[in-house]
Parts: C-alpha cells; structure tokens; sequence
C-alpha cells in the first residue's frame, strides 16, 4: 500500500465529520507562501506551484469547499491577492478569519477562526509532491459527500 500525505487523513476526516453532522461546509485554510507560491522574495509577485493553479480550481467546483487565505500578509497585500486569484478564476472566501462561524457557549473565535482542514507547510504538506494526491482525496470525498446528501 502506497503512504498518503497527511493531508489525505484529514480531507476524509473533516468529510467524515461534516456527513454525520449533517453540515454543508467545509472551511480549508490555506496558506500561501511554499505552499501556494514558490518563494520569490519579491512584493507583489506570485508564481504557483506547478499544478496548483488547476487544483484550486477544481476546489472552487465543489461548492461544499470554502477557501480561507491564511497568511501573514500586510494589509496592503490582502487586496491585491484577492485581486491575483480573482483574475485567476480562483474564488477566495476570507482571509485571516471565518465570517460564517461565531463565538458559541463553547468556543470562541475571536483570536482562532473555526476550519477544518489547514493547507500549510509549516504543518507537512509538501507542495511539490501533495497537490495532486490531496486532489484525488478531495475528488473522491466529493463524490461520497454529494451521493450521501441525494440520499
């Protein structure tokens, strides 16, 4: 048997938890530089991973997934990535934060915004090598999710 990224693990469990709790969403922070972006080192400039661009794309498909943008970028720089992924056909939902999720009588989220799967190679993926089987894991729990809620 071939090892997945973890990255895998966690797209079958957040579809797992969203089916048995009858949510509709699944929130992804995804960070972006090594991890969205090869690293340039240069303001404004944005150069995709190989592959990624259609990747993202194919997220955007499956509307049970939200993209937030999680990244340490100057407030001036939020703008224009939105602008990047906008003229890219990539739809971003938020940046740094969860706009649908507020506080409960259990959790707060005021400091940490509510996600389910976090994109990031700070936590493992390696975007030379996880984009494509993270794609696959997405296709295939797409389809379970979608067949799940015609039933």
């Amino acid at each position: 048997m071939i090892n997945q990224p973890s990255i895998c693990k966690a797209i079958e469990a957040a579809y797992n938890k969203v089916l048995s709790r009858k949510w509709d969403t699944i929130y992804i922070a995804l960070d972006l530089h090594e991890t969205v972006f090869e690293p340039t080192y240069t303001k404004g400039q944005f150069i995709f991973y190989p592959g990624v661009h259609q990747a993202l794309k194919i997220m955007n498909e499956y509307k049970e997934l939200k993209i937030i943008i999680s990244s340490s970028l100057l407030d001036e720089d939020k703008v224009k990535v939105l602008e990047f992924f906008k003229l890219e056909g990539i739809e971003i939902f938020a940046i740094n934060e969860n706009p649908d999720e507020s506080d409960t009588s259990y959790a707060s989220f005021k400091e940490k915004y509510y996600f389910s799967i976090l994109i990031d190679d700070k936590a493992g993926f390696d975007p030379l090598t996880d984009w494509k089987p993270m794609i696959y894991s997405f296709h295939k729990q797409h389809k379970r999710f979608t067949f799940q809620k015609a039933i």
